[in-house]
């Protein structure tokens, strides 16, 4: 499976690699499977950087069918693992 990381996600671009996935750069432009982006609910102040990010997913809007997204922000390899493997989100709510 081609995985795209988010540049910002380090630990899970190695992390998916020793779990075997193939793992490229958003601006690869190659065929990929799944997306893992990063977004922490912040206010970003870099705009540019953020121009950058969504220029780059419109561009693979364009070039690929049924990407499956995820928010890699506060995830761990093993929930993005299993997310991939089952292509099923994690639940909204942790009940207790």
């Amino acid at each position: 499976m081609v995985v795209a990381v988010d540049e910002r996600l380090e630990e899970l671009k190695d992390g998916l690699k020793k779990k075997g996935y193939h793992v490229v750069s958003f601006l690869d432009h190659t065929p990929i499977d799944a997306i893992v982006y990063y977004q922490d609910g912040k206010y970003t102040e870099n705009k540019q950087a953020q121009m950058s990010y969504s220029f780059g997913l419109l561009g693979m809007e364009q070039n690929f069918d049924k990407v499956f997204l995820i928010n890699g922000y506060d995830k761990t390899v093993e929930e993005i693992d299993q997310m991939l493997q089952k292509r099923t989100y994690s639940p909204l709510f942790k009940l207790e």
